[in-house]
């Protein structure tokens, strides 16, 4: 699934009947504030613990393969939604903006020695390194996305 559709349909759930007190989403809740804050409270509350739980999905997913810093979720997930992309190395640096551009270059280095991502030189210019998932990342990551819609729209 996309990153367009997962959020339409995230946005899709907020607006349906599980949500439909909130006043940002509904115009017609409750014009008494104490309702609208404790709803939009709870609301908060919740994103807040799905989002620790996608955290620690992450963690329990891809600590064996040595990528449980969550600096190789924001690479990977980039890669993967530009998957269709080539992917210059130099490229990779920008998808992991918690660290310095040196650690970047480590970190991709370090993934890309594991196996885990294919390296190979573009063929109009041997210098240009083009680098993708292997099949192994993206089976994971999709069982990521699978774990973590679970703590957003809850199961299907």
């Amino acid at each position: 699934m996309g990153a367009n559709s997962l959020l339409a349909r995230f946005l899709e759930h907020l607006r349906s009947a599980k949500c439909a007190k909130l006043h940002y989403f509904n115009p017609n809740a409750s014009e008494d504030p104490t309702v609208n804050r404790s709803n939009s409270r709870r609301n908060r509350e919740g994103v807040a613990r799905a989002i620790v739980a996608m955290d620690e999905i992450w963690i329990e997913l891809f600590s064996d393969l040595g990528l449980g810093d969550l600096s190789y979720c924001d690479l990977l997930i980039h890669m993967w939604l530009r998957r269709d992309r080539i992917l210059h190395k130099t490229d990779l640096y920008a998808f992991m903006p918690s660290v310095s551009r040196r650690t970047a270059v480590k970190y991709v280095q370090r993934v890309i020695e594991g196996g885990l991502l294919e390296e190979r030189a573009m063929e109009d210019d041997k210098r240009v390194r083009q680098v993708a998932l292997t099949a192994t990342l993206v089976e994971r990551l999709e069982r990521f996305y699978d774990l973590t819609s679970e703590q957003f729209f809850g199961s299907a």
